[in-house]
């Protein structure tokens, strides 16, 4: 994880460390992400009697975020963004199952995962009677549990509509509804696969979520 901070912060840093003295081009905030759970099945014999799915919980994200407007248009703008998510955990259960008789009976484990990620990226934003805008990140991620850890790196698509309070003051509240997902996905391993680690990434890296919600609310400077 060293390697991870010392690569991308600067990376980040950098591209937000833009002339500070600019009135009214700033936002911050912070924000929390909402992914649905996820679960992959699978059959353990090929006649349906063994059977096991693993489950990722709900994630509930807290992450803050910055951007700076670098570009003017009449009703809209571009900014420079950036967006970090701490180490954040979250609950995977595993269940086994046998049907031999035509009545279920399972075995569940429940183990603790993490996530967090470090993403910059770019936004239009326009501002009418509310705001809206459009964006690309790309987020590089650290999956971990007891026994993998790895890198998930891809870009995600944003969308969002809000609102700010106050506007031309020198500070204006702002919240904003989030949208997004990503185009790179990965699918779930075989059960066989699951046998060595290469396999065991490929389903924690299946098992990230594609999609997420976030309510967001900061301030513009």
């Amino acid at each position: 994880m060293k390697s991870f901070k010392t690569k991308i912060m600067p990376l980040m840093l950098g591209m937000l460390a833009l002339p500070a003295v600019a009135q009214d081009r700033w936002q911050i905030g912070a924000g929390l992400s909402f992914h649905p759970s996820e679960t992959t099945k699978y059959e353990v014999s090929g006649n349906r009697s063994a059977f096991m799915h693993v489950k990722r919980e709900d994630k509930w994200v807290p992450t803050i975020h910055a951007g700076y407007r670098f570009y003017d248009f009449s009703h809209s703008d571009l900014s420079v963004t950036g967006e970090c998510q701490f180490k954040t955990n979250f609950g995977v259960t595993t269940s086994v199952g046998a049907n031999p008789l035509g009545g279920a009976s399972w075995q569940v484990t429940s183990t603790r995962a993490s996530s967090r990620f470090i993403a910059p990226g770019i936004q239009w934003n326009f501002h009418r009677a509310v705001d809206f805008g459009f964006g690309l990140q790309y987020r590089f991620t650290n999956l971990e549990d007891s026994t993998v850890s790895t890198r998930y790196d891809r870009p995600w698509l944003l969308g969002y509509a809000g609102y700010t309070f106050m506007k031309g003051e020198a500070l204006q509240p702002y919240v904003a509804l989030r949208l997004a997902a990503t185009p790179v996905t990965t699918s779930a391993p075989s059960f066989l696969a699951l046998a060595n680690k290469s396999g065991q990434t490929q389903l924690m890296k299946s098992m990230a979520g594609n999609a997420e919600l976030s309510l967001q609310a900061g301030v513009r400077f």
